[in-house]
């Protein structure tokens, strides 16, 4: 479950982009609207391809769906919950927000802000979870739960898995914010991005920023760890997690190589 907190909102634009659609969505009697993710082949083709477009990694995103119950799109239960999974129904539950009522379908990547991209991301963690890492993702699940074990004195998995999830969902978000920045320049234009300091701080300082998990009590009420998310696990992030496609250089993250493979030299 990702929350909304001050240091979540971050200042964005919406991107006007062609959004894709999963499969058509069906207002229930809630007036929740219900996009269900069942074919590997449409899904891929849309949020999978973008997010490889942008490398963003999308291998660990591309098995979740494949498991996912799919996509609910509702008001939250509370103003400060971003969304959630829901281990039972398999399902992935997003803001109205992150709902595109041109296509009945979660709106395209290049249209989300980010902050539901970050809600996003977060989410899928989760699921991946749940879905994936515990039976087929050693690799991740084994440092996972070693560390929700030994560093908690208590609700030391619900505590763990939120800051995983808060970890990828900045990570995603901290990326997307700078390559919005490169989209439509010249390549001089993107020289120049790569050349600045200030810009090379702020990604770089995304990866060792004060990640603390939390877990939410019996009554509704978030209690924050004072563990900040140890390095074995920021890595076991961006290392397994997401295969090293986000390199923690920013020159490496934002190489020419990208763009030109993805055609995105301005004109």
């Amino acid at each position: 479950m990702r929350r909304i907190t001050i240091f979540s909102l971050f200042f964005s634009f919406f991107i006007m982009a062609t959004s894709y659609a999963l499969v058509v969505a069906d207002a229930n009697d809630t007036g929740d609207f219900e996009v269900s993710v069942r074919d590997y082949h449409l899904v891929s083709k849309g949020l999978a391809i973008e997010l490889r477009e942008m490398n963003l990694p999308a291998e660990f995103v591309e098995k979740t769906l494949l498991r996912l119950g799919g996509f609910v799109f509702k008001n939250m239960p509370a103003e400060n919950i971003g969304g959630y999974y829901n281990k039972l129904t398999k399902k992935i539950y997003l803001p109205l927000s992150m709902y595109d009522t041109a296509t009945n379908s979660l709106k395209a990547v290049s249209a989300l802000t980010l902050d539901d991209l970050s809600t996003l991301y977060h989410e899928l963690w989760h699921a991946y979870l749940d879905l994936i890492a515990r039976s087929d993702d050693l690799s991740v699940y084994t440092i996972w739960f070693e560390g929700a074990g030994k560093l908690y004195n208590g609700h030391g998995r619900d505590i763990h898995d939120e800051a995983y999830g808060l970890f990828v969902g900045e990570l995603a978000m901290s990326y997307s914010r700078t390559w919005r920045s490169f989209i439509g320049k010249t390549l001089e234009g993107r020289e120049r991005l790569r050349s600045s300091p200030q810009l090379k701080g702020l990604y770089e300082q995304t990866f060792k920023e004060k990640i603390f998990g939390y877990y939410r009590r019996w009554d509704g009420v978030f209690v924050d760890s004072t563990v900040n998310l140890p390095e074995v696990d920021r890595y076991n992030i961006t290392d397994n997690l997401f295969r090293k496609v986000m390199s923690r250089d920013y020159v490496t993250a934002y190489r020419e190589e990208i763009f030109a493979i993805n055609n995105q030299e301005a004109l």
